[in-house]
């Protein structure tokens, strides 16, 4: 049985190097195959870069293109818009003057109609007054009599 035993450990011992070397083995495999896809990789993605190159090229040409077409157009838009301003400035400025106008006359509307009122006021305390006066008069009459 010990024989069996140190024949089983010797064989397992033997299972466990070929395995080992079957790792190292794979392991070499698999460092020559990332080699290569490491190669391929690179030169796909230098391919890529060159293709990409290129339509940055295309589209650098088409931006500039497309810029000076904006410049333009937005210049254009700008003048416009200036001579829109200035004539609604123009505008807004009769609208100003006329609206001043307008309340420095009802101000002095207010103001002759504060003044007829104040005017009004004062004839109502003095006929107030006069009437108090008449009536202290007339008391004193009917106490002297």
């Amino acid at each position: 049985m010990d024989d069996n035993k140190n024949f089983n450990e010797l064989l397992i011992e033997m299972l466990k190097q070929i395995h080992i070397r079957l790792e190292r083995l794979d392991a070499k495999i698999d460092t020559k195959a990332d080699k290569e896809d490491v190669n391929a990789f690179r030169i796909s993605v230098e391919k890529d870069i060159n293709e990409i190159k290129a339509e940055i090229s295309t589209l650098k040409e088409t931006v500039q293109v497309d810029i000076s077409t904006l410049k333009e157009a937005v210049n254009a838009d700008i003048s416009t818009l200036k001579a829109e301003i200035s004539t609604l400035k123009e505008t807004v400025q009769i609208d100003i003057s006329t609206l001043k106008e307008a309340v420095n006359a009802d101000i002095n509307a207010l103001g002759q109609r504060l003044d007829r009122i104040e005017a009004g006021i004062a004839t109502l305390r003095w006929v107030i007054g006069a009437q108090i006066a008449i009536i202290g008069v007339i008391l004193a009459i009917f106490k002297a009599f």
